[in-house]
């Protein structure tokens, strides 16, 4: 029941190309008993410098993405929330925000929140944050101490390559945030508690959540440790579904 709402509600949602506009967004989230808060804020960026709002955009709604596990993405609430922009004290381009709540349908689990403006006749318009270097728009949540990735570190040298140290995420297990730092064996000890040897070539869980807004050079994540993965494989973290009732009772 629950997998066929969703995909029934993302049919309605056509993802098209930015037109007279540009939609900055940067989206935050925690998690609150369980629950998890998600906000948005930007401006409405209009390419002739106008300063008033010309109802192209309707409304936001969000792609609402599980991490380590193999659902279908979905889009929430069914009611895309209001898209009210008001003046910026500060001048410039016009202000927005807005936030909801909801029960994640899987928990135990990091999910990926990104925003979409709605147009009247339904089609997406994509955001992008206009913050130095970093143009993510999206929030990651979760609740309690879960992974935010999964992969494998390795040595470009063991591929006959100059050396140097990367990561790889378990992408068939849909582990899709990818962890884009300047890896240093340094780092890896400190954050694993053992040495490189030992972590190299093994799976391992990062845990951890991003940056936002970093300047040019500034990391993308801040991570807190890594571990090696029990059980030693790319395998999806244990889950419990929630119904779809409780997916839709929270969000304002």
């Amino acid at each position: 029941m629950w997998s066929t709402r969703i995909s029934l509600f993302c049919v309605f949602f056509l993802v098209a190309p930015l037109k007279a506009q540009a939609l900055d967004a940067s989206a935050h989230g925690e998690c609150v008993g369980g629950t998890h808060e998600v906000t948005v804020s930007g401006h409405y960026v209009e390419e002739l410098g106008g300063e008033i709002y010309d109802g192209e955009i309707s409304g936001l709604v969000f792609e609402c993405q599980a991490i380590g596990v193999c659902e279908p993405s979905f889009f929430f609430p069914e009611t895309p929330l209001p898209f009210e922009p008001y003046p910026d004290p500060n001048g410039g381009f016009p202000r927005y925000s807005a936030e909801f709540s909801i029960v994640p349908p899987i928990s135990g689990v990091t999910y990926r929140y990104k925003p979409y403006g709605v147009r009247p006749d339904g089609t997406l318009v994509p955001t992008s944050h206009h913050c130095g270097s970093d143009h993510r728009s999206y929030a990651l949540v979760g609740c309690g101490d879960i992974p935010i990735a999964r992969g494998v570190i390795f040595d470009y040298a063991s591929y006959g390559l100059p050396p140097g140290l990367d990561f790889r995420i378990c992408d068939t297990n849909c582990w899709s945030e990818n962890i884009w730092l300047e890896w240093e064996e340094s780092m890896i000890e400190e954050l694993s508690g053992l040495p490189l040897e030992v972590v190299l070539d093994e799976v391992i869980d990062i845990y951890g959540t991003r940056t936002y807004c970093g300047m040019l050079g500034a990391p993308y994540y801040d991570i807190s440790r890594i571990e090696i993965t029990t059980g030693g494989d790319c395998g999806s973290v244990p889950v419990k579904r929630e119904n779809w009732d409780s997916l839709k009772a929270m969000y304002r």
